[in-house]
């Protein structure tokens, strides 16, 4: 029965389940059994400090229970240009990738990070008709300070999910200082240890958060550059630039493609790539 279930599962051959009894395939076998029992000790040893780092967490911050699921957002911009919120999100301490999210800010205009943090958790947490949301988080860190988490309960409390995820905001400290944390109804901020394992996984997540804004961020400029230089090509409209960028992606493949290659985009012919080679010059 073993057999045929893993055949159905391949699809593709019929799989045999072979018992070894002596030699090479015994070896095998055994090196397999061990090698998964380091793996479950490893996974068992993981869940053992992640319950301990929780119940730290829950503790220090205190929150009403174990955080869970922890998401955290990050705002990015230079002068208002570009800006991108960026979610990242942990379930029991370890990376959950499939919860990590972009926005691209549409409603501000200008450098306003309150505005653009509450646009984007309103996209968060608002209900979209006929789709479905990521779950809520037990806790949601704000990369900020006092001004950041008065923004999230704003939106939470206008959206009427005041008993949705927990809050608290991570602010740089000055210089000497260690990060300080604000958490709702309490007028001075959280300071901890610099070794404390709570402040230290606050620090982590809220630096994932920057370095996949920061990622998301340097790929927009990339293409807005891209698409600035072009404007200044001759013939080169909204179509063929985009066509361009669905074949190159950035501006330095453009710089670096041949006359050639740049005629194999629907609608460049050699005319065209040869005005584009002579703004690269």
């Amino acid at each position: 029965m073993l057999a045929e279930w893993l055949s159905d599962l391949k699809g593709t051959t019929r799989v045999r389940i072979e018992i070894p009894r002596r030699g090479e395939g015994v070896r095998l076998v055994s090196m397999a059994v061990e090698n998964a029992r380091q793996v479950l000790l490893e996974k068992i040893n993981q869940g053992q400090a992640w319950d301990t780092l929780a119940a730290g967490i829950m503790h220090e911050l205190q929150l009403a229970g174990l955080p869970g699921r922890v998401e955290c957002l990050d705002i990015s911009n230079i002068g208002g240009e570009l800006a991108v919120g960026s979610l990242v999100c942990f379930i029991d301490g370890q990376p959950e990738k499939r919860g990590y999210r972009h926005y691209r800010i549409h409603q501000v205009k200008g450098p306003d990070d309150y505005a653009m943090m509450s646009e984007v958790l309103t996209r968060r947490f608002a209900e979209p008709a006929g789709s479905a949301i990521l779950p809520c988080p037990d806790l949601l860190v704000l990369d900020g300070g006092k001004g950041q988490l008065n923004v999230g309960l704003s939106v939470l409390a206008t959206l009427g999910k005041e008993k949705g995820p927990e809050l608290v905001a991570i602010a740089k400290g000055g210089e000497g200082e260690n990060d300080r944390l604000f958490r709702p109804g309490r007028k001075n901020p959280i300071v901890l240890p610099l070794h404390s394992p709570v402040l230290l996984y606050c620090m982590r997540i809220r630096d994932e958060a920057h370095r996949f804004g920061i990622t998301f961020h340097r790929r927009l400029r990339g293409k807005n550059t891209l698409q600035s230089v072009l404007d200044r090509v001759p013939g080169i409209g909204p179509i063929k630039k985009k066509a361009l960028l669905i074949k190159f992606g950035s501006i330095k493949k453009v710089r670096e493609a041949t006359v050639a290659e740049l005629e194999e985009v629907s609608g460049i012919g050699k005319e065209l790539a040869l005005e584009i080679k002579k703004i690269f010059v």
